[in-house]
């Protein structure tokens, strides 16, 4: 099993810290959680994937080994592009399997909103979309389902892991109560499936947003491989 790491420059004074394990397609990318957070969190994961395909995570700029600047805002473009330009530098072959974890699921539904033609799989794990994030960091009123003004991903095979609780645990604009918070974050994850026409969800159970890839790892792991395994059974 190989073992890279490397900084790449995307310019803009922008320098990315990538690992990759394993060899095998497609290849995996992980993208790290919420903003200020680097791509420790999946370590463990990593290693397990690794004994089965190339698997890869980055620090995003600001964080971990990365330089440059991470945003005040969760604004999600600019990462998108910096994602694109470490693709395009780095020596990482798609088709891609992208798994984003909570703020850097809406980061890899982007990408595959606008990359469709790389992409073998995508997995969003506790992930919230972009009119949620953007709601969180203006304090706007939250407006619910906005799913329905994404495009779709057509017949992507799209995993949407969710841990199922009633305790609302992450950050929420002042308009409204934990309650319909949760309500809204369940509508949105449901909705999240239904871009795909091979849209599955996942829940599990006895855990929380912020320890689910610690405690629920294995779901993780098998959820990504399902998608990698119905890839190459494809045949492309």
């Amino acid at each position: 099993m190989t073992n890279q790491e490397e900084m790449v420059d995307i310019g803009g004074g922008i320098g990315l810290w990538v690992n990759c394990m394993g060899q095998g397609s497609p290849s995996i990318i992980l993208e790290s959680p919420g903003p200020g957070v680097d791509s420790s969190p999946w370590i463990a994961i990593q290693a397990q994937l690794a004994q089965r395909t190339c698997t890869c995570r980055y620090d995003r700029a600001g964080t971990g080994k990365s330089t440059g600047a991470e945003l005040n805002t969760p604004t999600i473009p600019p990462r998108t592009q910096d994602l694109e330009k470490l693709l395009e530098f780095a020596p990482i072959e798609p088709p891609y399997v992208m798994v984003g974890y909570s703020f850097g699921g809406a980061i890899v539904l982007r990408y595959a909103h606008q990359h469709l033609d790389r992409m073998a799989g995508l997995v969003l794990v506790e992930s919230p979309t972009e009119a949620i994030l953007n709601s969180y960091a203006n304090e706007t009123p939250l407006t619910l389902p906005d799913t329905g003004r994404l495009p779709p991903l057509g017949n992507l095979p799209l995993a949407v892991i969710t841990v199922d609780t009633q305790e609302y645990m992450l950050p929420k604009p002042p308009n409204i109560s934990s309650e319909e918070a949760m309500k809204a974050w369940q509508n949105t994850q449901s909705e999240l499936v239904m871009l795909s026409e091979q849209g599955k969800q996942i829940f599990v159970k006895d855990t929380n947003h912020y320890n689910i890839l610690g405690s629920h790892a294995e779901d993780v792991v098998d959820a990504i491989m399902a998608i990698v395994e119905q890839h190459r059974k494809s045949g492309f």
